[in-house]
């Protein structure tokens, strides 16, 4: 017999932060139990990405980035180090098509990943560590 997983525990959990692949299929579902956790969803489609200012563009738009975001790596990993513009207990990064992005910027450092989620508290309870 199998147990029914709670997404919305695992999401919560500040061990379970990190990139991970999920089949297509259950994207709403992940959307969904984030958004009833309490988290900021952001879906960033990259079909069509025509390569990196286009993605970081994608990025800052899902995670409504302040006007300051400059649009290269080290503007990206500022605003991800620091999202309290955003509501919520945490966020979670939903990356459609990141093959499509990974294959519009050739080679990139560090590669698209297809989700990410970081509670609040576990930036804090890591405090000195980047949870990127």
């Amino acid at each position: 017999m199998n147990t029914p997983l709670d997404l919305r525990a695992l999401l919560l959990d500040p061990a379970n932060n990190g990139a991970y692949f999920f089949d297509h299929n259950d994207r709403e579902s992940l959307v969904e139990a984030a958004t009833e956790a309490g988290l900021h969803a952001a879906p960033v489609d990259f079909g069509g990405c025509a390569g990196k200012g286009d993605a970081l563009a994608r990025i800052a738009a899902a995670l409504r980035f302040p006007e300051w975001f400059g649009g290269n790596w080290d503007a990206l990993a500022d605003c991800l180090g620091d999202l309290s513009w955003l509501d919520g207990a945490g966020q979670l990064l939903v990356f459609d098509d990141a093959w499509g992005c990974a294959n519009a910027m050739a080679r990139i450092s560090p590669p698209c990943s297809t989700s990410a989620a970081r509670p609040r508290r576990a930036g804090r309870a890591r405090a000195g560590r980047s949870g990127w």
